[in-house]
């Protein structure tokens, strides 16, 4: 038990360096771009990957990993880093046609999220927000 605690300080106090660094994490747009895919092939095919090596998030969006998009033979010094907006997906709807429930892809909550039109969005859609707004192609273009 002593060990354990001392590890827990150790970690806590900041002595501890990481030496591997987290992954460099591309947005799903660019990376979608860059293959010729529609997003929701991707949304659909990330279900079968590993969160951590295929996939993961950065500051609250979601993308692909260098590592997996350099398997794919990207080039990724042409594609944008992922981070600064929040990548939501759909998981229900209310009664309010301007309000979708969505869950934030990187912490799991659940939430209402304004919309203009709840009947443009079906379950399982992911989309940006910043600022309390939709960013990025949408409603349902390229997706």
């Amino acid at each position: 038990m002593g060990e354990r605690r001392r590890k827990w300080v150790s970690v806590s106090e900041g002595r501890v360096v990481l030496d591997d660094p987290l992954p460099e994490v591309y947005g799903d747009w660019g990376v979608c771009r860059a293959l010729g895919w529609r997003r929701r092939k991707l949304v659909a095919f990330r279900k079968t990957l590993r969160r951590g090596v295929d996939w993961d998030v950065r500051e609250g969006e979601v993308g692909m990993t260098g590592a997996w998009c350099r398997a794919r033979g990207l080039d990724v010094k042409s594609l944008a880093p992922a981070g600064g907006v929040v990548s939501m997906e759909v998981v229900g709807f209310v009664a309010n046609r301007q309000l979708v429930l969505g869950r934030a892809i990187g912490a799991g909550v659940v939430g209402p999220v304004r919309v203009r039109d709840a009947g443009d969005f079906r379950r399982g859609d992911v989309f940006e927000v910043s600022g309390g707004r939709i960013v990025g192609p949408w409603p349902r273009r390229d997706w």
